[in-house]
């Protein structure tokens, strides 16, 4: 089977329903997995949000729930902030579904509501040191590095420390070429590039299949 440049996180929407943010998942897929999505209600809209959004997520049957999640590091109400956490964890475990979070300063409190949900969690964007990334690790999650890959020195090391079975790349909201952001990756991993897609690809097909 070929490998492909598993986008795990790209903001391209497919639709104009208020508040809910629907993202593309491997978006370079020459078939039709081009078509899987994740749709979620995001933590700086938590002040906003309406029960019948999570219909709408139903509705644009996703292969993940996200991107969800706290940022202490906004003005958006923490209380909001968890209780539309807690509601979309519970939706993805009704559908059993993947959990993609969004997470600034806040950890302790992921950690604590995302304890015992069953299912895959995928940390996007992630620039956290080696200790919290191995923290993740230990329940079982997905650590996912962007474009902020270069940012920092503890970013070169976290990446490098993350197995390759627990990692995913994206573009986020940069407009970068996928493969573009695997090259880098992999120069900093010192593997070739081919070898990081195809251990990507096969983390993809273990979360979401064909």
């Amino acid at each position: 089977m070929n490998s492909y440049w598993v986008d795990i996180h790209t903001h391209r929407p497919l639709d104009g329903r208020p508040g809910i943010r629907s993202l593309r998942i491997g978006i370079d897929f020459p078939d039709s997995t081009d078509g899987k999505i994740s749709a979620g209600i995001h933590p700086w809209d938590a002040e906003r949000a309406q029960r019948e959004w999570l219909d709408g997520i139903r509705e644009l049957q996703p292969a993940a729930v996200g991107e969800v999640g706290l940022d202490y590091a906004t003005d958006i109400d923490r209380e909001a902030q968890r209780t539309w956490l807690a509601r979309q964890r519970d939706l993805a475990a009704e559908l059993g579904l993947p959990l993609i979070v969004h997470c600034v300063r806040a950890y302790d409190d992921l950690k604590a509501m995302l304890s015992g949900f069953p299912l895959p969690v995928i940390v996007h964007g992630f620039t956290g040191s080696e200790q919290l990334a191995s923290q993740l690790l230990d329940r079982g999650w997905y650590l996912s590095f962007g474009k902020t890959v270069e940012r920092s020195p503890k970013t070169r090391r976290t990446l490098r420390s993350i197995p390759s079975d627990r990692l995913f790349l994206e573009t986020d909201m940069s407009g970068e070429e996928i493969e573009s952001v695997y090259r880098r990756a992999a120069d900093i991993r010192n593997e070739p590039a081919e070898s990081l897609r195809d251990a990507v690809h096969t983390n993809y097909l273990n979360l979401f299949g064909l």
